[in-house]
């Protein structure tokens, strides 16, 4: 029977774990199975849908930087500035803050993930694939994006995809609105 063992000592929003399964009886020590890169159940932000966000966010010192993205071998990270007060709190909330970040966010890691070769169609949970599936379901057309050999036709896909998300979104209304409220305070 597995022990049961907390882990409340371990920091860090984004944790990954790895399972072994060793044998403790015949030929003990020998591996009898492993699993990479699994997530406690506790990590991740759901959104209001239910689904599991593929863009976590992550405090760090970040210098004069407000954000940068941070590209890992499971997932993208969106980092932002630990040294400004409430800034990750308002970075996904405050309809300015969504606006004027988010869709150059999804453009440049659409474009890495098609840069990576990923695939939307492939049966894995790599950020490259998420992605491209994200932006798959946002393309007016929903067709697969063209091969970096067709750079022009990749930044019209993405443009599509970025336009569809602000649309979505309504981040130039919900942007106007918020601008207004911020005037009237």
């Amino acid at each position: 029977m597995p022990r049961q063992q907390p882990l409340t000592a371990l920091e860090g929003q984004n944790l990954f774990f790895a399972l072994k399964v060793i044998d403790r009886s015949e030929r003990v020590g020998r591996l009898l199975g492993i699993a990479e890169n699994i997530r406690p159940e506790s990590t991740g932000d759901q959104t209001l849908a239910g689904r599991k966000g593929i863009l976590p966010v992550e405090r760090r010192p970040l210098g004069q930087q407000l954000w940068r993205l941070e590209y890992g071998e499971h997932d993208v990270f969106l980092l932002v500035n630990q040294d400004v007060a409430g800034l990750s709190e308002s970075i996904g909330s405050d309809p300015l803050m969504y606006a004027v970040v988010y869709p150059e966010v999804v453009r440049q890691i659409l474009t890495q993930a098609i840069q990576r070769g990923g695939d939307p169609d492939a049966d894995d949970d790599t950020w490259s694939t998420l992605w491209l599936s994200f932006g798959l379901r946002l393309h007016p057309d929903h067709i697969n994006p063209p091969s970096m050999d067709e750079l022009d036709a990749v930044n019209e896909w993405i443009e599509m995809v970025v336009d569809a998300f602000c649309n979505q979104h309504s981040l130039r209304d919900r942007f106007v609105q918020g601008d207004l409220l911020s005037r009237e305070s």
